[in-house]
């Protein structure tokens, strides 16, 4: 018994009916006989065959079982999982050249796509801050080993200040142009472009922006700002105290009022779609947050900051929050860290357990 291929969806846009094969990276424009045709093949009902059923399974639109690959969660992440895959196709017609036919295309690529891409680096309008010079005096005695083993993710925060010196070294070191690869691309004739930050990232395009939330810092007035990593500054969108707004914002997560310091990660998509137009760029942008995050978190961590983090929160609630005035730039996760006891409980769940009796 045949049945419609489960990986498969549909758009109305413009008067016409497109079906993506999402699997198979394969679109077309079905006309409402053909479209129909699906319909009533998808109702497993018993039916003549007809001539559309060759068409339709030429293009791969039909399928031979009605078993589907076990998914857990609802059909937009499989959607998102298996049209963002590079199928095998793609992949073998790039592994037949050679390294150098490779890296030409590469370079070239690069070339292209900096002589045409957006701007590089992005200010906001607002009053501007040179953050102090960093020291990095803090971290130089800081093992490793021992940083990985305290960081934790914390819920337990007293709102106590925390110096702008701190937060200047913290910002640099995660966010911003922490070293220069200069001597090395101008010894082969090229040149640097861009950021070069503690974290990688997808083409070395630093998509991210990063939006501190000033809630306890000496010298700082409570507010949202923007980082500029290239010269180290903050631009104030918004003053505004918004520990207030914390538990709303994210989604009841009460404890994040009690934070010293926050960061919402955004991804410029415009700088991912110039040079990567298959959705697989999404991808990298969400892997782009989470290397900065885990940065963040080690440098907080060897800091002496309690780290907390969260992907919940209001997507519409933190766009009006930063201002943010196109679908070109979207909120992904937020990071934040601040003072208090080193624990992953705050006080109301101790007391919950308490009078639970769990101990």
């Amino acid at each position: 018994m045949i049945s419609i291929s489960p990986y498969l969806f549909f758009i109305i846009k413009a008067g016409k009916i497109i079906c993506w094969d999402y699997k198979n990276h394969q679109q077309y424009e079905l006309d409402k006989q053909h479209f129909n045709r699906l319909v009533k093949i998808s109702g497993n009902l018993d039916f003549p065959s007809s001539l559309l059923d060759q068409e339709l399974n030429d293009a791969n639109l039909l399928f031979s079982s009605n078993t589907e690959e076990e998914w857990g969660w609802d059909h937009l992440s499989k959607i998102f999982h298996f049209g963002t895959q590079i199928s095998k196709n793609i992949a073998h017609q790039e592994s037949v050249v050679s390294p150098e036919e490779f890296s030409s295309d590469y370079l070239q690529l690069s070339e292209e796509t900096l002589a045409t891409s957006p701007p590089i680096y992005i200010e906001r309008e607002g009053e501007k801050l040179i953050l102090p010079n960093p020291s990095y005096t803090p971290l130089e005695e800081v093992r490793l080993l021992s940083t990985l083993r305290e960081r934790q993710t914390c819920r337990s925060f007293n709102k106590d200040n925390i110096s702008i010196q701190t937060l200047s070294l913290l910002m640099h070191t995660v966010f911003g142009n922490i070293r220069s690869d200069a001597d090395e691309y101008s010894q082969y004739g090229y040149e640097q472009i861009g950021l070069r930050k503690s974290s990688p990232s997808g083409g070395g395009l630093h998509s991210t922006e990063a939006y501190l939330l000033a809630l306890h810092v000496e010298g700082l007035q409570k507010g949202i700002y923007h980082y500029q990593a290239h010269n180290h500054a903050l631009t104030l969108i918004k003053s505004v105290d918004a520990s207030s707004l914390m538990p709303a914002l994210f989604c009841g997560q009460y404890f994040a009022q009690d934070l010293s310091l926050g960061v919402f990660l955004t991804s410029r998509f415009d700088k991912l779609w110039h040079k990567y137009q298959h959705s697989r760029a999404y991808r990298v942008a969400l892997l782009d947050a989470g290397h900065l995050s885990q940065t963040f978190q080690l440098v907080a961590t060897a800091l002496k900051l309690n780290p907390w983090l969260s992907g919940a929160f209001v997507d519409e609630d933190v766009i009006e929050l930063l201002e943010l005035k196109s679908a070109c730039e979207q909120p992904l996760f937020f990071v934040g860290a601040g003072m208090g006891p080193k624990s992953a409980l705050d006080p109301v769940m101790k007391n919950l357990a308490a009078k639970q009796g769990k101990y």
